[in-house]
């Protein structure tokens, strides 16, 4: 960003600088005024009191809606599966990843051109 010149310059310095602003802002925010409000706003709860409500949670269903969580409980059983199997075998997903990272360094003659077909 520090070596581009003209239209470039013109249009990538003042985004960068807004997501640098941001960030700045966030983490200002996240670091002073959100753990005092939190400390403000939240109650405290007693322990005892804890306990005996979360012994055995009851589902809440609102009625019309009652498995909308389906489909993202699938996914995460599927990627908990998946996650499962690669620690299980993980000399075989270390060698497969490995392998594929050396195969993807063939791509960098095609980097910065078009997707044109000639």
């Amino acid at each position: 960003m520090f070596f581009l010149s003209g239209v470039a310059r013109y249009l990538f310095v003042p985004m960068a600088e807004a997501v640098v602003f941001a960030m700045l802002a966030k983490l200002l925010l996240s670091r002073t005024l959100v753990p005092t409000m939190a400390k403000y706003l939240l109650k405290e709860h007693d322990d005892a009191q804890t306990a005996r409500k979360t012994s055995q949670p009851q589902p809440v269903s609102c009625g019309f809606n009652t498995d909308s969580n389906a489909p993202s409980t699938g996914f995460r059983r599927g990627y908990l599966n998946l996650l499962t199997l690669c620690v299980d075998h993980s000399g075989a997903f270390l060698i497969f990843f490995f392998a594929f990272a050396l195969l993807s360094l063939g791509l960098t003659p095609f980097l910065g051109q078009d997707f044109s077909f000639r």
